[in-house]
C-alpha cells in the first residue's frame, strides 16, 4: 500500500515546537485535549492546526472528581474538535451506557 497521510501524535507541549515551525508532519495531529491544556490547544487552533484525533478530556475530569456532567464534557470535546474524531476509552459498562444515551 501507499502512505497517503502522515502526522504527529503526542502531548500538546511536545507537539507545540512542530506547530510553531508549521512542520509538514502537522498535516494530521493526534493529541490530548484537556481543560489544563486548553490554552495550548487553543493556540494550535488559532494557528490553523486543528487536531484530527483528540483524547483525554474525560480522564482528566474523572481523576479530579466524579463525572456528573458527561453531556457537557462530551459537547465541549466535540465543539473543540468539530472536524475530527474524539477518542473515548472506558472499561466501565455504566459509563459507556451513560455516554451512548446522550445521543438518543
Amino acid at each position: 500500500g501507499k502512505i497517503r497521510h502522515y502526522g504527529l501524535a503526542g502531548l500538546p507541549d511536545l507537539i507545540k515546537p512542530w506547530i510553531d515551525k508549521s512542520h509538514s508532519l502537522c498535516q494530521i495531529i493526534q493529541t490530548r485535549d484537556s481543560y489544563s491544556d486548553s490554552e495550548l490547544f487553543n493556540s494550535f487552533l488559532k494557528k490553523g492546526f486543528e487536531p484530527q484525533f483528540t483524547y483525554g478530556l474525560f480522564s482528566q475530569v474523572s481523576k479530579s472528581k466524579r463525572i456528573n456532567h458527561s453531556e457537557k464534557i462530551l459537547i465541549d470535546a466535540l465543539d473543540r474538535n468539530s472536524s475530527g474524531s474524539v477518542i473515548i476509552s472506558t472499561r466501565k459498562l455504566s459509563r459507556l451506557k451513560e455516554l451512548t444515551n446522550i445521543f438518543r
